[in-house]
């Protein structure tokens, strides 16, 4: 059992007055893997998220819920809700980039991605990815994170009509999560 099953299971016990003073004495122990797990994808904002889960787990767990199981379910419980909140949290933070980058003219999304390209990739490999992609999917990419122009724009450049600028749009993502992002 890691230390984290072991800070679980001393809360699996306790009425919910006590379950709330259980996760501000856990929260310090919890944050470190939490924090480890945000930073791999967003190493900026890792505690923040960090953080965000902490509150969306107090503000949501109904401890009266899984009251009448068994200890090793509570933990189980416990866990499971916790890392759910996490996966949800970083969801969450990814829809709020990418709804940024839309054509709604949003350009903090994209000094987001260009930010953690800059981090995570160096200039050789982002280029050996880049030779990988199609030559449209270049287009798209340079036309987005360079030109910063709108999915309409991007589709009317590439000769497509403007209402099929969602074709330039999840070429680009498809691209980005080539790159990890």
């Amino acid at each position: 059992m890691n230390s984290v099953d072991a800070d679980l299971k001393k809360g699996a016990d306790l009425s919910v007055p006590e379950f709330e003073a259980f996760w501000q004495d856990v929260v310090p122990r919890l944050r470190p893997p939490l924090e480890r797990f945000f930073s791999r994808k967003y190493p900026a904002v890792a505690q923040d998220l960090a953080q965000e889960t902490f509150i969306k787990v107090c503000t949501s767990f109904k401890p009266e819920r899984w009251q009448h199981l068994p200890p090793k379910e509570k933990v189980r419980v416990c866990a499971n809700y916790l890392w759910h909140a996490a996966r949800t949290v970083a969801a969450d933070h990814y829809r709020k980039i990418v709804a940024s980058t839309t054509d709604r003219g949003g350009n903090e999304g994209l000094e987001e991605i260009r930010r953690q390209i800059q981090q995570r990739i160096t200039e050789g490999e982002f280029k050996k990815v880049m030779d990988s992609w199609s030559v449209k999917t270049r287009q798209i990419v340079s036309l987005r994170l360079a030109e910063e122009m709108s999915w309409p724009k991007i589709a009317e450049e590439l000769g497509l009509q403007k209402k099929q600028a969602g074709t330039a749009k999840m070429q680009f993502h498809r691209a980005m999560k080539k790159l990890g992002l």
